[in-house]
């Protein structure tokens, strides 16, 4: 065989995980946009099966693959042609980047495993937030089970820096909300943030997400209807994890 076979199949392997780990994070993603959508409006997330809202047609297996299927159908039911909207592709595509992130940040551990249900979970309670201005009590419960199942098969789970950051992230919600300035549904998710990265990473995606929602605030031109602040909290999370070396470096610096 060439060498570049070799080469490739090499390279083909190390994608491995990325790949998988995308198409995972994706079908998660699919299913949280389907809660998102469904639960405020009190549909069982398990019945019906999934269907076009404007015909009612049940969706095929072809049409519910991730991501794929919403490219394939130019983002259109195929039976009645209607829209089907930008946010199932977004909210599928970001699930599945975030894992990507994660296994590309932590390699295949334990500890990325838990990052990225915490990330996925964000990322399905910011769609049900942007889309409802509400965030189910389960996205935290979910996440913060996630996070301590993986942290405990992980051989240096740190115990400790999870919980102090998960206390943190989860005061810093606390204020605002209880002075009336946000929603509680900001305490729900919090912790998954600090609980995931620590306190040092979580406070500082938190602030991130304040300066993103600061300037979405100042752009927007109608002030008077409600911000929802779970999709900044999970842009900021993200863009963390992507600079996790400087976050590293930071962290050993104040400790």
């Amino acid at each position: 065989m060439p060498l570049w076979f070799w080469r490739a199949a090499l390279a083909a392997l190390r994608a491995l995980p990325f790949f998988w780990g995308f198409a995972a994070g994706a079908a998660a993603g699919s299913f949280l946009d389907a809660v998102a959508w469904r639960v405020p409006r009190g549909v069982s997330v398990l019945r019906p099966p999934s269907r076009c809202d404007a015909c009612g047609r049940r969706l095929g297996a072809s049409e519910l693959v991730p991501v794929l299927s919403w490219v394939w159908l130019r983002g259109r039911c195929r039976g009645c042609g209607a829209a089907i909207g930008w946010r199932p592709l977004v909210v599928e595509a970001v699930a599945g980047a975030a894992v990507v992130l994660c296994v590309w940040r932590f390699g295949p551990t334990w500890l990325a495993v838990a990052r990225a249900g915490a990330l996925v979970a964000l990322v399905g309670a910011a769609a049900m937030d942007a889309s409802s201005r509400e965030v189910h009590w389960l996205h935290g419960a979910a996440g913060a089970a996630w996070v301590a199942a993986c942290l405990g098969l992980s051989h240096s789970a740190p115990w400790r820096a999870a919980a102090v950051g998960a206390a943190a992230t989860a005061l810093v919600a606390a204020v605002p909300a209880a002075l009336g300035r946000a929603g509680w549904g900001d305490v729900v998710v919090a912790p998954l943030v600090g609980g995931s990265l620590g306190a040092v990473a979580g406070l500082a995606a938190w602030w991130l997400a304040a300066l993103f929602g600061a300037v979405w605030w100042a752009a927007r031109v109608r002030r008077n209807v409600a911000m929802p602040f779970v999709p900044f909290l999970a842009a900021g999370s993200l863009a963390v994890v992507s600079a996790w070396p400087l976050v590293t470096a930071f962290t050993r610096l104040v400790a």
